[in-house]
């Protein structure tokens, strides 16, 4: 599903940011397509939880709404 997603918008996989709240799907998925990560902890995983998985985001914070207006943040992700 995501990579028929990132095929509609015409975007490379190093160019595609996956966002989301679950590390066993969103992230996970996301870390194997080559996609960047970046996990929300508004949601279902907590920062306590990041301990029992082998693969990290690329970035973490704490809601959705710190990715808005802020380029800063963002270009944390820069390759």
């Amino acid at each position: 599903m995501v990579r028929m997603a990132r095929k509609q918008l015409g975007l490379a996989s190093d160019a595609t940011t996956m966002i989301g709240d679950t590390m066993e799907t969103d992230i996970l998925g996301g870390v194997q397509m080559g996609y960047r990560t970046i996990l929300v902890l508004s949601g279902v995983t907590c920062r306590d939880d990041l301990r029992q998985f082998a693969f990290r985001p690329d970035l973490i914070v704490e809601s959705v709404a710190d990715l808005c207006g802020s380029p800063s943040l963002l270009g944390n992700l820069a390759a």
